[in-house]
């Protein structure tokens, strides 16, 4: 009884030692894939933080202007953008749907069909680029542009201030 006793415990030293192995190896590729989407999210941070227009940009447009970005994650459905156009100001912040990598993509749709909008009309004003902001962003998500209720947008503020009568014009969606 004792031998057969040795030779069990034995063999179930053997297969714990092949679990620890085989769980030593899932931890291995594990961390390395861990290491890889970390890295991937880092670069799409540099990505997104290219499309952000820098404090001084708002500073040179908006003396007494400040910015606080504080994203959740480690990119951002959060955006905020500056523009100038002759005697125009364009300024907007936005939350876009989701959070992390889905937020940060819609933001980056976001960004660049407001900077198509601008270039395209730049005194347009706020409400007419909203709807049109709508969809554009609509559109780029493949998603149908008469569709009411849909999941994919961003809630948005908008102001257009004209520096030489200093008038201000707001429109915002979901603010």
């Amino acid at each position: 009884a004792a031998v057969f006793s040795y030779i069990s415990i034995r063999r179930a030293n053997s297969k714990i030692t092949q679990q620890k192995e085989e769980i030593s190896k899932q931890k291995d590729i594990i961390e390395h894939k861990n290491r890889d989407i970390t890295d991937s999210i880092n670069y799409a941070k540099t990505l997104q933080e290219a499309v952000l227009p820098p404090q001084y940009v708002f500073k040179k447009y908006l003396k007494d202007s400040f910015i606080i970005y504080l994203p959740k994650d480690i990119v951002s459905g959060d955006f905020y953008w500056v523009e100038k156009r002759g005697d125009l100001v364009i300024v907007t912040v936005a939350d876009c749907t989701g959070h992390g990598v889905p937020g940060a993509l819609v933001s980056v749709v976001g960004i660049n069909a407001l900077q198509q909008l601008i270039e395209q009309e730049p005194a347009t004003d706020t409400a007419t680029l909203l709807g049109k902001l709508h969809r554009q962003v609509i559109t780029a998500l493949n998603k149908d542009v008469n569709l009411r209720e849909t999941q994919d947008g961003m809630d948005i503020a908008l102001v257009r201030i004209a520096l030489d009568t200093r008038m201000v014009q707001f429109s915002g969606a979901g603010r």
